[in-house]
């Protein structure tokens, strides 16, 4: 007979703040839900996975027994609570049964010389977990290594991003709170190269080069005049011109499949 652990009170009143960038920074821990993230995780070299949670009903469904020996093979703690705790600790509407706590990764800062010699990603002033979650996601796919915010972004590690990145945020480098002129003075052999809405080379004609920065802003007002200012190549996504603007996340997924067809082209 299996027998886990229950949730303590203690520890179940201890998590639910993980809801609250505050307690993620002040306890370095995050949380993702769902079965597929957890394989994810657990696949990946990078991801902490301190501890696992999961409800009764899902210990009792396909997925309970296999849950209970991945965590005992890899020395992670596991604990079952009821469907009632599970929504108090989930995010979700319908919570997926299965909650896992984690370990940031060690923040990751930018030093002269930076010890970064392929292409990156830059963000300014994401502000929608779910555009985030999704950039990073395409950026793992797609095999950038190193995503870099600047202040003001939104917390890589909420719990709508860690969703939207589909495993993502386990594969990347996240480096946070990077300005304009600190980017500018670390990373002086990278090429600077953001989208923008019109007046800019179309996409298919942007030849990357190996160290590139590609900067995408809110969809609201783009990117700082600061930003544009540094900009070597100004790329423009081509359309109907029917709609104001793309989907950040779309505009991004788009630019980094070129770069990604670039980059093996010239292999």
């Amino acid at each position: 007979m299996i027998d886990i652990p229950e949730l303590s009170k203690n520890r179940l009143k201890y998590y639910k703040k993980l809801h609250r960038k505050k307690y993620r920074d002040q306890f370095n821990m995050y949380f993702g839900e769902g079965l597929r993230l957890f394989d994810a995780a657990l696949r990946s070299d990078h991801a902490r996975l301190k501890h696992v949670i999961i409800s009764s009903d899902f210990f009792s469904g396909k997925h309970g027994a296999v849950v209970y020996e991945q965590c005992r093979e890899n020395g992670i703690d596991l604990s079952i609570c009821k469907a009632t705790d599970m929504s108090m600790l989930s995010s979700e509407s319908t919570p997926p049964g299965i909650l896992f706590i984690l370990d940031k990764p060690a923040e990751f800062k930018l030093t002269k010389p930076a010890a970064i010699d392929e292409t990156v990603v830059y963000l300014e002033k994401v502000s929608d977990p779910g555009n985030l979650g999704t950039i990073i996601r395409s950026a793992a796919w797609f095999g950038l290594k190193t995503i870099i915010l600047s202040p003001g972004s939104v917390d890589p590690w909420s719990p709508k991003t860690v969703k939207a990145s589909a495993g993502g945020i386990f594969l990347v480098r996240i480096i946070l709170n990077t300005d304009i002129r600190t980017l500018s003075a670390l990373l002086p052999e990278h090429d600077f190269a953001a989208t923008v809405l019109k007046d800019g080379l179309p996409l298919n004609k942007w030849k990357v080069s190996n160290k590139s920065v590609i900067f995408f802003g809110p969809e609201a007002h783009g990117l700082s005049e600061e930003i544009l200012g540094k900009i070597k190549h100004r790329i423009h996504i081509p359309g109907t011109d029917q709609q104001e603007s793309l989907n950040l996340s779309v505009a991004a997924g788009i630019v980094l499949y070129h770069y990604h067809l670039y980059r093996q082209s010239q292999d």
